[in-house]
């Protein structure tokens, strides 16, 4: 059977309560269990430092949040000082970044995420595959564009062919992963700042 979450959740939380020493807390958790997890510990006073994947470090996670504390509820009540990793931190982060992050929040009137900008960023890079194609061969079926894109992508490989976006250039390794840096983030209330300390020099 389906275990229950919100039962794993109330054992989890009362262990911690009755552990006084348990530690550093990594939440390896999808944003919705993380999201109620989260609101239980700190109404239950648990106040251990918290480690989180990029995951919580998202609007959506911001928003289950905001659902599970409440009408009325603060979310920096339970993120304030949590530790978060992200591959882009608008705070450090270029002036191209600076320049979305400002027409995001002029559009939208709501600061954007990380994930907005590799979306944005992703978008990018699909246009310019396109471009390249239809320069090439402006009478290109649809067929072709999609072969040339994804050619162009491909040849995408080190820092010198890399395209340029919001989140810096993105190019690809030998298995077709992405090279993006890990970014160390603290959220300070609601929002999240770069924390002091990093794995690399910003």
């Amino acid at each position: 059977t389906k275990p229950d979450v919100g039962q794993q959740i109330d054992t989890i939380v009362k262990d911690l309560v009755e552990k006084k020493d348990a530690g550093i807390l990594f939440l390896a958790l999808r944003d919705v269990e993380a999201a109620q997890l989260i609101k239980r510990m700190r109404d239950e006073r648990v106040r251990n430092l918290l480690i989180a994947p990029n995951i919580l470090a998202t609007d959506s996670f911001r928003s289950m949040l905001k659902t599970a504390a409440g009408k009325g509820g603060d979310i920096a009540l339970y993120t304030n000082g949590m530790l978060v990793s992200a591959p882009l931190l608008f705070d450090t982060a270029n002036e191209a970044a600076q320049n979305f992050h400002d027409s995001y929040f002029g559009e939208f009137h709501e600061r954007p995420d990380w994930v907005a900008a590799y979306a944005f960023d992703s978008a990018g890079l699909v246009a310019a595959g396109l471009g390249q194609a239809l320069k090439a061969n402006s009478g290109a079926k649809t067929k072709e564009l999609r072969s040339a894109i994804r050619d162009f992508l491909a040849t995408r490989q080190s820092v010198d062919d890399a395209v340029t976006g919001v989140s810096g250039g993105t190019y690809f390794d030998a298995k077709r992963l992405a090279q993006k840096p890990v970014l160390v983030g603290v959220y300070n209330g609601r929002n999240i700042i770069s924390a002091l300390t990093q794995l690399q020099p910003l």
